[in-house]
Order: C-alpha cells, then sequence, then structure tokens
C-alpha cells in the first residue's frame, strides 16, 4: 500500500507538470500578440502624454513610466490568460476573442487620445454603440450623419427600444400637423 506522503507528492508533481506544459504552449501561442501590443503601448503612451497635456493636467516622467509599465504587466495577463482558456476549453475562438476585446479597447482609447490633441473630443458610449451595431447588423449597416456627430461631438442623444434617435416633441408635433393636412 502506498504511504500518504508519496501519493500527494506523485499528484503535485504531475500537476505541475501538466501546468508547466499547458503555460508553455500559451507563451508560445501569446508570442505574435505581444508584437501587436508594443506599438498599441507605445502609441498610448505618446498621445495619452499628449492628451493630458491638453486637458491640462500635470503628467511626471515617472507617473508616464509607471502608468506604462501597469499595462505593460496587465497586457501581460491578458496575453497568458487568453490562450490558456482557448487551451483549457478547446475554443480557439476564445483566445481571438478575448485578445480583440482588449487590443480594441486600447485601439479605441489611443484613437480618442489622438481626436482629443486635434481638438476633437469622442464619446466612447456612442462608439462603442455603433461598433455593436456594426457587429449585429446583418449587413453592414452605414454610419448616418447624426451617429457621426454623436460620436464626435460627444453628445448623446437618447433612443427608443430599437435604437434609433428618439424625435423632438416639437418634430412629431410638425410631422402629425402636416399627416394631418
Amino acid at each position: 500500500m502506498l504511504n500518504s506522503e508519496t501519493t500527494q507528492v506523485v499528484t503535485q508533481g504531475s500537476a505541475a507538470t501538466l501546468a508547466v506544459a499547458i503555460l508553455k504552449e500559451a507563451a508560445i501561442r501569446m508570442i505574435p500578440y505581444s508584437f501587436a501590443a508594443v506599438p498599441l503601448l507605445v502609441l498610448d503612451c505618446i498621445y495619452g502624454a499628449r492628451a493630458a497635456r491638453i486637458r491640462d493636467e500635470h503628467v511626471t516622467l515617472s507617473k508616464g513610466i509607471r502608468m506604462t509599465l501597469n499595462k505593460v504587466f496587465s497586457y501581460v495577463c491578458w496575453l497568458i490568460l487568453a490562450p490558456t482558456l482557448a487551451i483549457a476549453f478547446e475554443k480557439e475562438w476564445i483566445e481571438w476573442f478575448v485578445l480583440a476585446c482588449v487590443f480594441g479597447n486600447e485601439l479605441v482609447s489611443v484613437v480618442g487620445n489622438y481626436l482629443e490633441t486635434k481638438g476633437i473630443k469622442l464619446s466612447f458610449v456612442a462608439f462603442y454603440r455603433w461598433i455593436i451595431k456594426q457587429i449585429t447588423a446583418k449587413v453592414g449597416a452605414e454610419m448616418t450623419a447624426e451617429e457621426a456627430q454623436e460620436i464626435l461631438s460627444g453628445d448623446a442623444k437618447p433612443r427608443d427600444e430599437k435604437g434609433r434617435f428618439i424625435k423632438k416633441i416639437e418634430e412629431v408635433a410638425e410631422q402629425e400637423e402636416l399627416l394631418e393636412q
């Protein structure tokens, strides 16, 4: 009969070997994504500092480095988590979905900071609403002038349950008068 300590050591050794094998495969799979993360980090650092200056925020070199390193460590966590989940569930799309969300969010941040340096305020809520509309549309929906104005001006207009803009009471009253005539 096996000693309980021997069983425990064998179990722990097996679990450690399995964990190392999974992390090794995850590390190999995250290399291409790491190359995509570097330009995003650099651009975010550059345009984030410029946008902060425009907002009259005092950004020191040490604060900029600290924030960038914080993002680097956060990216490393996401770059390890995404392939590990894909390996664990044996679904490749999980990795792509998680990293698309992370990189997409960072790209929106970079674009928002860049536009802010050019004097254009980006409404992130309206922008994400438009992205979701594009993803869920059966045929690529075109952006209307009202949606573009809402996204770039930061003005959120009320919408009904189907996502359409709610018209002002005066416009509805004018249309009803025209229909009655």
